[in-house]
């Protein structure tokens, strides 16, 4: 019998939601199978088995927050006796008191789908088995968990349990048809930007950089290596950082933290929302380096095969809509971070050169910053900083 744990994937990551189970007891697993989804504070990450056998016990239901090494689940064969959580939680050198596991049910018996029975009245009257998200956004919401069905393991209640008992008047009230769960990236995203718009004061400088040379140097370069704009863009960031300590900086409590090292950010958009991985020690990285390092950082997230130090710490964050068509906009400061800057896309436009008039290949790019840390003039000597390199791209 082997205990599956909440992995530590990262050297930052100390504990983890259980987000999504992708198998249920009584499944038959191999080594390499994705078996769960699990949060972190920044991003959903899949889990594989590093185990086959078959799934005897689910001891964490989706929703709960477990420390990394937590026993989740047992798999084994199918007649094996399933082992104290406790004492191999202490074999595994972990101090979390986990729940212990329910009788193993008889071989051979079926198992409980994940969308079993209603949840269940147990113990005192009126306590019903929820989700601690469950629980604390049913009080939010003033839902009542006694007359809510739930649909997670065992019958347990989940968030969006709750969410379906309260939304359907207010859904049909505001005239919607059809409503579409929150994906677990989608609610970190809401609550980082919610809390980043909040909080940071927002300011936003427009430069427009001609990008004629950028281009050229791209086309001779693409026999060589794959480059994009976008990594141009990025050590263009980086370079002026390190001659900026000022931007490369964080709001603390109690004052202005100065990074040691320069980590850009690269927004993702996915289909369930934006990841943004990080390119670590970005200014000591060569162009060629830097393109590599950030194509890999993509695939990895479009892959969902992010790890948690792949994300989180940036210095700063570049976002990149110009393949949309997008002229410009402005984007929101990552927490954490003093300035992000959105990137628009490279269209000819007729501008005067020494009172004469030509096209040239421009783009417009915009930095978001945050006031509290970063002031317009220095926000603006960063902008120019950008704009100079890109425009004698050979600096790069």
């Amino acid at each position: 019998m082997e205990a599956i744990t909440v992995p530590k994937l990262g050297q930052t990551m100390e504990k983890a939601v259980i987000e999504k189970w992708h198998v249920k007891e009584g499944d038959t697993i191999n080594k390499g199978d994705v078996v769960l989804e699990i949060t972190t504070d920044k991003a959903t990450l899949e889990v594989e088995s590093y185990v086959a056998g078959t799934v005897r016990r689910i001891v964490v239901p989706e929703g709960e927050e477990k420390e990394v090494g937590s026993v989740i689940a047992f798999v084994g064969d199918p007649n094996e006796e399933i082992p104290d959580v406790a004492e191999i939680e202490k074999e595994t050198k972990t101090a979390v008191a986990a729940p212990e596991p329910e009788p193993a049910a008889p071989a051979g018996a079926p198992s409980a789908a994940p969308s079993a029975a209603p949840a269940k009245k147990t113990g005192k009257p009126g306590r019903v088995r929820a989700t601690p998200r469950a629980k604390k956004l049913a009080r939010e919401m003033d839902v009542d968990l006694t007359q809510v069905t739930g649909t997670g393991p065992g019958g347990r209640i989940t968030e969006d349990d709750v969410k379906a008992a309260s939304g359907g008047a207010a859904a049909a009230a505001e005239g919607i048809a059809e409503k579409r769960p929150l994906s677990a990236m989608r609610r970190i995203v809401a609550d980082r930007m919610s809390q980043s718009a909040k909080e940071a004061p927002h300011f936003y400088l427009n430069m427009d950089v001609d990008m004629t040379a950028a281009v050229e140097l791209r086309e001779k370069l693409k026999t060589e290596y794959k480059l994009s704009y976008n990594d141009m863009i990025v050590r263009a960031c980086a370079m002026v950082l390190t001659e900026m300590p000022e931007v490369n900086s964080t709001w603390l409590v109690d004052g202005v933290g100065i990074r040691s090292s320069v980590g850009i950010g690269l927004a993702v958009g996915l289909e369930d929302g934006l990841i943004v991985p990080v390119v670590r020690h970005a200014d000591k990285k060569t162009l060629r380096d830097l393109a590599a390092a950030s194509a890999d950082l993509i695939e990895k997230a479009r892959g969902h095969k992010l790890l948690p130090d792949d994300y989180g710490n940036a210095s700063m964050t570049v976002s990149n809509l110009g393949m949309f068509g997008i002229a410009s906009f402005q984007p929101v400061v990552n927490l954490g971070e003093s300035v992000i800057l959105g990137v628009g896309a490279i269209s000819e436009r007729a501008i005067g050169i020494d009172g004469s008039v030509a096209l040239r290949k421009m783009m417009t790019i915009t930095l978001s910053c945050d006031h509290r840390v970063v002031d317009g003039a220095v926000g603006a000597r960063f902008l120019a900083g950008v704009k100079e390199l890109l425009e004698k791209p050979d600096t790069l």
